[in-house]
Order: structure tokens, then C-alpha cells, then sequence
């Protein structure tokens, strides 16, 4: 299985709107842990990051669950 981290970010431009977009990816990443959580070779209990502005997961899951993540959220490998 690939290990990939998926991180979301706070960003620039208008506050509400990039509160809003932080948000929904969040609430998305949330909903897409809990569907595939039981498929996973590893994830974290609990993000990483501040929360305020910034969340990651270093997850190991079926390639076919990371093609439904935006690929401007996958960040890297580990």
C-alpha cells in the first residue's frame, strides 16, 4: 500500500473564505478516514499539526482510496 501524508492548509485572501475551505476539506478528510479507516495498513488516532491552521495524516491505504483525495491535499510520502 502507498504511504502518503495529507495535509490541509489555512490559506491566504479572503478570512471567511479560506476559513470555509478549511473546513470543508477537513470535514471531507474526517469522512473519508472514518470510510476507510478499516482498509488501512496505519492512521493516526489524531492529526497532526496546530489545528488552527494546519492538519496532517501519514496514512498507508489502498491506492484506490488516495485516488479520492484532491491531489493538491497529498503532500508528500513517507
Amino acid at each position: 500500500m502507498p504511504r502518503l501524508e495529507i495535509s490541509i492548509l489555512l490559506r491566504g485572501g479572503d478570512p471567511a473564505a479560506a476559513q470555509d475551505e478549511f473546513n470543508q476539506q477537513w470535514e471531507m478528510m474526517d469522512e473519508w478516514i472514518e470510510r476507510w479507516k478499516s482498509k488501512m495498513a496505519f492512521c493516526p488516532d489524531e492529526f497532526e499539526g496546530c489545528g488552527c491552521c494546519f492538519v496532517t495524516w501519514q496514512v498507508d491505504a489502498p491506492q484506490e482510496a488516495f485516488d479520492e483525495i484532491p491531489p493538491e491535499l497529498i503532500t508528500g510520502s513517507w
